[in-house]
């Protein structure tokens, strides 16, 4: 594991491009803390800082083909490696090193720009052929290793940290504020965009070659679900799923050095826990958060977890009202963007923590978006059928129903669900191409139009959808599509941002079996009914695994991994929002302030979930908010 960085093209300027990739490098030190690597020529300048986990000996990179003029970096893990070596030495190369690094460089020999295809993996990695005078840089499939690139007027600059690539100087960072609307109501802004002009993300299962003239860029892995209906019963597919869980566990258990594993108590974490110790010779270290809120803590199931599998189990404790200026700050440089999710926090906290104990984590990410795990999938579901409804009742505006009829109905007892009603009844009326990125809103459309000066042209769904990957790209059922959409989308943008840049903020590698190919090309022959079979989620996990874990595994509610974030503001937090969400900020000419106060306000104030928004969306808008402004600062952006 580690960061890989450089700079390519025939016209660059602004000084030494190797000491200006040395300092890229640098700043992204904490990614590989063991040792670095560069190499420089008239066309580029590549580095790397190296975590050392396999080969810890003879690893170092760059690794060259045996004539010398073909060299590689990779920032990850490949988990074929050794099925590749045997291959490559049947075919006469001279491998030497045991490092799964090199098995890329052979590969690229051999199979030159499709090399991509052959590698299975987290990785982002750049293959420099000098003969030909090209760059080859690679991400994987799903996108859990991160690559931030620049390209103009001839010259690339990338790295695996945005704020690594800032250092190249090859542009000023200027705010993109045609995507800025897309950030406020989703949260992330969907790749290959970023918030900064002209830097982009190399989206997942994509590759580029730069040749100093052009950058070409395709794609060599999509999604896609070809179900076989010859897998009827359970055990027919749990002939299809065991091996290929089998088979990615056990490759990405190898290393050279500690091995430890999240056990958060939720299904996909003890599944994980249950098949590492299973696999392993030594006792494993596992390890979980405790939330001081009920509802947000899963340790006294994770424990129970513990004690049947049998491994060595360690509790982080994260109180509630432990908001940290200093923590709030790192985590913004780590990730180098504005990024909402405030389960960033206990991830930064726990790969701390785990970092003292181990150098790789195994942990559950993916099993949800694989296994078909989220209720949103169901509620998705229910909104395609209101879509179905008669016309009358479809066309209904919020303002005509009557609320008081409504809350009278014994189903909609409660404000959260008579919330989801509404929500369920205003997004049905949009094209089904929209809906699932609605069931993402921060924001609502229509309050953009009160949030930004410039509001009204992004109250139109068409905006959104001109950007992001629909659901009409993939052929299948209705869950297949919203399973991709989560896939293309949380997944990549939310989910692997989190994990990797706060386990390498802490020098941890963090790997997800669930996100295996193998894993991949088992789940996609299942039909739709072993992962959601009558509401129940991730069915056919559960019916695999029912006999080998605990049953409160699969039988209370989920929970996901998060902080009570309303709980989390204290006085340190409102100052903060006082010193940086104000007119003073180059943001502010861009916004309406007295909606941002009200955001504000109604995020401090709000404790419970009422009928018109949930204690979630309520502190977390103002966290959209304020992650945003402070990025602005801290990062210089000019507006």
């Amino acid at each position: 594991m580690c960061g890989i960085c450089g700079i390519a093209g025939q016209n660059i300027q602004g000084g030494d491009k190797k000491a200006i990739v040395g300092r890229m490098n640098q700043a992204m030190s904490h990614r590989g803390p063991d040792e670095t690597g560069s190499f420089d020529d008239g066309f580029c300048s590549l580095a790397m800082s190296r975590l050392s986990i396999i080969d810890l000996g003879s690893g170092t990179q760059p690794i060259f083909n045996e004539s010398g003029d073909i060299c590689v970096f990779q920032n990850g893990e490949i988990y074929n490696y050794k099925d590749l070596q045997e291959e490559l030495r049947a075919k006469g190369h001279h491998l030497q090193t045991q490092s799964d690094t090199e098995v890329i460089v052979h590969m690229y020999e051999e199979k030159q720009e499709d090399v991509s295809k052959y590698i299975e993996g987290m990785f982002a990695f750049c293959v420099y052929d000098k003969p030909k005078g090209q760059i080859l840089i690679s991400r994987d499939r799903f996108g859990e290793k991160p690559l931030y690139y620049y390209y103009k007027n001839g010259v690339l600059a990338f790295s695996s940290e945005l704020k690594s690539l800032l250092e190249s100087k090859c542009f000023t960072p200027t705010l993109d504020q045609s995507i800025l609307p897309y950030y406020l109501a989703v949260g992330y802004v969907p790749e290959p965009h970023t918030l900064i002009q002209d830097v982009r993300i190399l989206p997942p299962g994509h590759q580029m070659v730069f040749d100093g003239k052009e950058l070409r860029i395709s794609q060599y892995f999509g999604v896609t679900y070809e179900p076989d209906y010859d897998i009827k019963t359970n055990q027919d597919a749990k002939e299809v799923i065991m091996p290929a869980l089998e088979k990615a566990f056990k490759r990405q258990m190898v290393s050279d050095v500690p091995i430890g594993a999240f056990l958060s108590g939720g299904i996909d974490s003890s599944i994980s826990v249950n098949l590492v110790q299973k696999f392993s010779e030594k006792t494993l270290n596992t390890f979980t958060v405790k939330f001081n809120s009920d509802g947000y803590d899963e340790s006294p199931i994770a424990r129970e977890v513990a004690k049947r599998v049998g491994t060595n189990h360690t509790e982080i404790n994260i109180p509630d009202n432990s908001f940290n200026e200093d923590l709030f700050w790192k985590i913004l440089d780590h990730v180098g963007h504005p990024f909402p999710d405030s389960s960033a926090i206990p991830t930064y906290l726990i790969t701390k923590k785990i970092r003292e104990y181990v150098t790789v984590a195994i942990s559950g990410d993916g099993g949800d978006e694989m296994f078909g795990g989220y209720h949103t999938f169901l509620y998705y579901e229910k909104i395609l059928k209101m879509k179905k409804m008669a016309q009358p009742f479809r066309g209904l505006e919020l303002a005509e129903v009557p609320l008081k009829l409504l809350r009278k109905l014994p189903f909609l007892s409660s404000s959260d669900k008579l919330r989801q009603v509404l929500k369920g009844i205003d997004y049905s009326k949009h094209n089904h191409n929209v809906i699932p990125l609605m069931l993402n809103l921060m924001f609502d459309l229509h309050e953009l139009d009160h949030l930004l000066v410039s509001g009204k042209a992004y109250t139109d769904p068409a905006y959104y959808t001109s950007y992001t990957n629909t659901v009409d790209e993939i052929d299948g059922s209705d869950l297949h599509k919203i399973m991709y959409y989560r896939i293309k989308h949380n997944l990549a943008n939310d989910m692997l941002v989190k994990v990797d840049r706060m386990s390498m903020a802490n020098s941890l590698e963090v790997r997800a079996p669930y996100l295996d190919v193998e894993v991949y090309r088992a789940i996609r022959k299942l039909p739709e009914q072993f992962f959601i079979k009558n509401g129940v989620t991730k069915y056919i996990l559960r019916e695999i695994f029912k006999d080998d874990l605990p049953e409160s595994v699969f039988n209370h509610p989920k929970k996901g991994f998060s902080i009570p974030l309303h709980d989390y503001f204290n006085n340190d937090f409102e100052a903060l929002i006082r010193s940086v969400v104000n007119k003073d900020n180059p943001l502010s000419s861009l916004f309406n302030m007295n909606f941002v106060q009200q955001v504000i306000q109604d995020g401090l104030s709000i404790k419970s979930n009422n009928s018109n928004m949930s204690v979630f969306k309520g502190s977390h808008r103002l966290w959209t908010l304020l992650v945003l402004f402070a990025w602005v600062k801290r990062f210089n952006i000019r507006v």
